[in-house]
């Protein structure tokens, strides 16, 4: 039955396939265009279900369309499409008055809309739609921004063009330092990264050597340790791709530093210069950190086999509280205050709000505001998510289970 399937779905898009090349040499004016069309129709139809590169059906086949099986269970974008679509049908019945026409106005809306969802008609290979429903990724942003629980924590899934934000729930688990009051937060001033595939999150006031998971819904406590203290105010960390995938982490004020490869953290050299509230990013491949309150000028030092070696400094000075992006060529500092008190930053400068910048390979090409907090939050927990990750995971009474005991 699988397999057969598999077969109507791989059907399907072939024809999609094949739409859309006739779709290209119709705009063709070269048979140059048209060789084009014909290569871009070759590479589509080999990745459908039960061809050349997806032989098994959709067995350990990558392409979109094998979502597309069962949608309402298997493909986020569908389920978010159809999500929307019942929340206009909704506000669109309570804006009608008691005659029957409103209602199948509102219904046909629906109807027409649908068909541009994945998986649907106007879009039957899933993600990306062309001309139909708009696949927007999304991330999850995280923070606990006191010790003590708060209107000022947050927890939310949100597109990269802003339009559609939703609260998200997880669990963290209890408090383990007794020295600390009774439901210390878990992820206050904690660090995260993602190796392997798996979010982990780092120290923090609650332990500052904890080593925790993000495995579905759950903040999951591991049994391994860091060997050094490390918070997220003052520390920095990056997940550095080698043979063995590895985050470094170096805590500013006390210059320390050691790599984490998921199983156990080891000591590395201590950094030459103290990086208070620095930011790392990936030069060449290699871990750099920069700059930093107290930095000495604006000191910028690259790990190497021999340890961390000064570079060119950050021409801002001691510039700290910044956010580093890499990109192939280099590294992007984003925002941040010198410690003359300048903040340098070409933007807004609260630090409430959540901004999209769009980068073109060389150039920020456009920045917009899509998202404001109550409060700032310093170094949230960010990733990317399916739109309907832990949305329904708990009440609407909280987002965190802090486990605190009685």
């Amino acid at each position: 039955m699988a397999v057969r399937i598999d077969e109507t779905i791989g059907e399907v898009c072939h024809d999609a396939c094949y739409a859309t090349y006739e779709a290209c040499t119709d705009a063709c004016d070269s048979r140059i265009c048209e060789m084009g069309c014909m290569t871009s129709y070759t590479d589509c139809f080999r990745s459908c279900p039960c061809y050349d590169f997806c032989p098994n059906g959709c067995e350990g086949c990558g392409n979109s369309i094998c979502t597309c099986k069962s949608p309402e269970t298997d493909n986020s974008h569908y389920i978010q499409c159809i999500h929307e679509g019942t929340h206009k049908l909704d506000d669109c019945f309570k804006t009608c008055t008691a005659n029957s026409t409103c209602h199948e106005t509102c219904l046909e809306d629906m109807r027409r809309e649908s068909k541009m969802c994945p998986c649907m008609e106007d879009c039957p290979l899933g993600c990306p739609c062309e001309g139909a429903y708009d696949c927007q990724n999304y991330v999850t942003v995280m923070c606990q921004a006191t010790s003590q629980p708060s209107a000022k924590d947050f927890s939310y899934a949100i597109s990269t063009n802003g339009l559609l934000q939703n609260r998200r729930y997880y669990t963290s688990p209890l408090t383990t330092d007794s020295a600390l009051p009774k439901g210390s937060q878990f992820l206050y001033k904690a660090g995260f990264s993602l190796l392997n595939g798996q979010i982990y999150v780092f120290g923090g006031v609650q332990d500052y050597q904890k080593i925790a998971i993000i495995n579905e819904c759950n903040i999951v406590e591991t049994a391994r340790k860091l060997n050094n203290a490390f918070d997220v105010e003052f520390g920095s960390l990056l997940t550095v791709p080698e043979t063995t995938d590895k985050v470094v982490l170096c805590q500013g004020s006390s210059q320390k530093c050691e790599s984490f490869n998921g199983v156990e953290s080891v000591v590395i050299a201590n950094t030459r210069n103290a990086h208070n509230s620095a930011c790392m990013g990936l030069n060449q491949g290699q871990a750099t950190i920069i700059a930093g309150h107290d930095s000495t000028n604006g000191t910028v030092e690259t790990f190497e086999l021999s340890g961390w070696q000064f570079v060119a400094p950050h021409p801002a000075g001691n510039l700290g509280e910044h956010s580093c992006a890499s990109i192939p060529n280099g590294i992007i500092t984003i925002g941040g205050e010198r410690d003359d008190g300048i903040d340098d930053t070409d933007g807004n400068t609260k630090h409430d709000q959540v901004e999209r910048v769009e980068w073109d390979g060389n150039n920020v090409t456009s920045t917009s505001v899509i998202n404001t907090h109550d409060a700032e939050c310093f170094n949230p927990i960010v990733f990317e998510t399916a739109p309907d990750q832990c949305q329904d995971f708990c009440s609407e009474d909280f987002c965190y289970d802090l486990g605190i005991a009685d």
